[in-house]
């Protein structure tokens, strides 16, 4: 016969009442577990595995609490965790006390002696980069005051120097003026003439560079000779052959040329000729003036070259004064001897002629 066993009512109660007992204590245990977990943990329960990426669990607790987010990703049918950190704004994240608020709690006097260094300091960065501006402003004026002043003074220099200059020429040409009136006389008073040249030539004018080397071909009229020598010293010396005069030698020099038109009249029913010596200059000093004729024009028309380099005749002038109105200088003499001595003989004075055209038509040579 079976084994039968009868269950009373009272048996079941008791046994549900059992069942349930254990069942709550259980449930409630594993709440407490949940708890006590971060939610890292609680969503990692399911996986067998959890995998990190060799960070510690301080190191991504720290992670979260600075606003990270944890992701998922399936690598071979697991769920791998890691954290992904949230792009850097530059401000670290505050501190929060131990209190209910949130902010840390500071004693009275300490912070009114913070307050009243932060207003010292206030006032220190305020008047520090105060007297940096007055400072950095004292040295724009200064600097904007000294470059005004030296544009000023070098305006000043200029005006200076053309007021001088405008002196000197006023001076060159009043001497010239009373020059030329004293070579028209038929009797000339040398002294007075070789007084004046010397003045002329203490006006300092040292343009002969200026003159023989520019572009623009500026002639000149010999108004003076000392002697016979310092003309043929620059002519050709033709004007010496019998029944022979000189009439005039006119200079015209620029572009490192020179040439020199000599008039020379011919005693009886004959014409004028003009011979033309032409050659290069150059000017091996402030008032050393060499002369290298190469070629000449005689009376004919006919034009004679040098030729050979023994042909070509060189003719060395000391120039002592130099400008647009007048140029004088002298033959070449011993260190130390003044050239105005014996009335100049060794002189030659030009003064500027503003229409050679006109006056070689004058003399029936053009």
């Amino acid at each position: 016969m079976p084994y039968t066993m009868t269950i009373s009512s009272n048996n079941i109660i008791l046994l549900l009442i059992i069942v349930g007992c254990y069942g709550t204590l259980a449930l409630t245990s594993l709440s407490s577990e949940r708890m006590l977990l971060s939610p890292l943990h609680r969503r990692c329960t399911s996986s067998s595995m959890t995998r990190l990426f060799a960070r510690s669990r301080k190191d991504m607790f720290r992670e979260l609490q600075e606003g990270g987010t944890v992701e998922k990703k399936s690598k071979k049918g697991e769920k791998d965790f890691y954290i992904k950190k949230k792009r850097n704004t530059g401000k670290r994240p505050a501190k929060v006390g131990s209190n209910s608020g949130g902010a840390v709690s500071i004693s009275p006097d300490l912070a009114q002696w913070a307050g009243t260094l932060g207003d010292d300091n206030a006032v220190m960065e305020e008047g520090g980069v105060a007297s940096a501006a007055e400072s950095n402003t004292s040295k724009n004026r200064t600097r904007r005051r000294s470059k005004k002043e030296e544009k000023e003074e070098k305006k000043l220099r200029q005006m200076q120097r053309k007021a001088e200059e405008e002196a000197i020429a006023e001076r060159v040409a009043g001497i010239v003026e009373v020059l030329e009136e004293k070579f028209e006389e038929e009797k000339r008073d040398m002294n007075f003439i070789v007084e004046n040249l010397e003045n002329l030539c203490n006006l300092g004018g040292t343009g002969t560079r200026t003159i023989t080397s520019g572009q623009t071909r500026v002639d000149y009229r010999m108004v003076f000779a000392g002697s016979d020598a310092a003309v043929c010293h620059l002519g050709s010396g033709l004007h010496k052959v019998p029944l022979a005069r000189l009439q005039e030698i006119f200079m015209t020099v620029g572009k490192n040329r020179i040439e020199v038109n000599e008039v020379i009249r011919i005693l009886g029913p004959f014409p004028n000729v003009r011979n033309i010596l032409k050659g290069d200059t150059s000017v091996a000093s402030s008032n050393k003036f060499n002369i290298e004729y190469t070629s000449m024009v005689d009376g004919t028309g006919k034009e004679i070259l040098a030729g050979k380099e023994e042909n070509k005749r060189n003719v060395q002038l000391n120039v002592m004064f130099a400008s647009d109105p007048a140029i004088v200088c002298s033959l070449p003499i011993e260190s130390g001897e003044n050239p105005f001595d014996n009335n100049g003989q060794n002189i030659l004075v030009f003064f500027k002629e503003e229409n050679l055209d006109e006056e070689l038509e004058k003399l029936r040579v053009l």
